[in-house]
């Protein structure tokens, strides 16, 4: 099958961790334009590949991509990669997402992403090389999906997990040291059936305001 395989998300791009104030906890949409919580998507789980609806979901197991791994896929969470935890997507795992036309996508959705000590976090490379980070927000208890802004044209993402040391604070306010806390899953991409046409809109704009100027001119002048 023939993939495109977007670009190492290790690559020198700037990541921003989105803040707190910066995305919305809540329950995602059902259904939302790209759902692997949808039926469509059952046939994912336990392959390396799988595609529906003109998108195609790749596992891998390491940010070399041929280390194949095997997709997990949730009627409430989505996909995730197996191995690690089973349904999520930790560690160097690494989900890749390609659309066989360019998407408008509004929002992507995230699920399993807990605050915890340390805070679960997690990655996604776009198409266009931009790469965001988001961290858990959630309560321990129930399920509550984040919502992460995008309002792009794609032709896909590349979602991951970091190994990475990280200092946090324990409950009994001892400092510790550990791997920073990767997991979770993508429940799917909020989209537009059409993309945006800034540039026309502009154009007729103008041409409007021309023409509305001219008409007044018109009138004072007479």
């Amino acid at each position: 099958m023939k993939r495109k395989i977007i670009g190492s998300a290790m690559s020198l791009c700037f990541i921003a961790l989105i803040p707190t104030s910066a995305l919305a906890v809540t329950k995602a949409p059902s259904p939302i334009g790209i759902d692997f919580r949808s039926s469509d998507w059952s046939g994912a789980n336990y392959d390396h590949s799988f595609s529906f609806g003109g998108v195609t979901a790749t596992a891998f197991s390491s940010k070399k991509k041929d280390n194949i791994a095997k997709l997990y896929k949730s009627s409430s969470d989505g996909l995730g990669i197996r191995g690690g935890e089973n349904d999520e997507i930790d560690s160097w795992e690494w989900l890749v997402i390609d659309f066989d036309s360019p998407t408008f996508v509004t929002d992507i959705w995230i699920s399993d992403l807990f605050i915890e000590n340390p805070v679960e976090e997690g990655y996604v490379e776009l198409s266009d090389g931009t790469s965001i980070g988001f961290k858990g927000l959630a309560s321990k208890h129930g399920d509550p999906h984040v919502q992460v802004e995008v309002n792009k044209t794609l032709t896909g993402a590349t979602f991951y997990g970091k190994k990475v040391e990280k200092t946090y604070t324990s409950w009994n306010g001892r400092t510790k040291t550990c791997l920073k806390n990767t997991e979770y899953s993508v429940v799917g991409f909020d989209t537009s059936t059409s993309v945006p046409d800034s540039g026309n809109t502009l154009i007729l704009l103008g041409m409007g305001l021309v023409s509305f100027a001219a008409i007044r001119r018109f009138r004072v002048t007479r």
